[in-house]
């Protein structure tokens, strides 16, 4: 478990604890007023830590410690939820997402430190991120492209034929020239999935390509 040890009595504790105004009556150990390593409380790194800088803690009218200020970790309306306590948590796994709908996720790193030290949390630029989940159906089926050389009259033409000889003397070829036997295709959209939807007693198929909302649709 991460846990965050206070020599100095930064940690917010109620009653009449302010180490700092020389007052210990009810903190949970008598913080001294030099921080001795051999007297500190630890405390797990664990839901909201609140903590007191130099100056948040006054003596009122009537005696009594009185907090007027105070830096939480985390901080309150950033959205992230507390260190759990047991571990850190370096993954989240969002198990409420639907199949072809669009996420947006971003991500962030904090960390925490005693406020008597600087910012009680340091947090890096949040990095958004673009998911959209497609859950396998299962009937997939790989594509095949077969290809085949026809000429003018729809005969299949020969590309291992040998390559024509020259008639030194005349110049004449001794036959034709085979056909080509290479052939470049590019693929530039993949639809790896498909989804129904029914309108009456038709049914449309759309077949989603990850470019926007661009549709291409086939009748049954």
């Amino acid at each position: 478990m991460a846990t965050f040890v206070d020599y100095v009595g930064a940690v917010r504790y109620y009653g009449q604890c302010a180490p700092e105004l020389a007052i210990v009556t009810d903190c949970p150990v008598a913080f001294p007023a030099t921080p001795d390593t051999t007297v500190h409380v630890t405390h797990p790194i664990q839901g909201e830590i609140i903590q007191v800088p130099e100056g948040g803690r006054i003596v009122s009218s009537t005696g009594l410690v009185t907090t007027v200020e105070t830096d939480t970790f985390p901080r309150p309306g950033n959205g992230f939820w507390g260190p759990g306590g047991a571990e850190v948590t370096y993954a989240f796994t969002d198990s409420t997402v639907k199949n072809s709908f669009r996420y947006y996720y971003a991500v962030t790193a904090y960390d925490f430190n005693s406020i008597r030290s600087g910012p009680s949390s340091f947090e890096s630029a949040r990095l958004t991120k673009l998911v959209t989940p497609r859950a396998s159906s299962g009937q997939e089926m790989a594509g095949a492209v077969q290809t085949q050389l026809l000429g003018a009259d729809g005969a299949v033409l020969d590309a291992a034929a040998p390559v024509p000889t020259i008639d030194a003397a005349t110049g004449v070829f001794s036959g034709p020239m085979p056909p080509t036997n290479g052939l470049d295709v590019a693929f530039y959209r993949v639809r790896p999935t498909a989804r129904r939807e029914w309108y009456g007693d038709r049914e449309d198929r759309f077949a989603r390509d990850g470019h926007g909302d661009e549709r291409c649709a086939s009748r049954d």
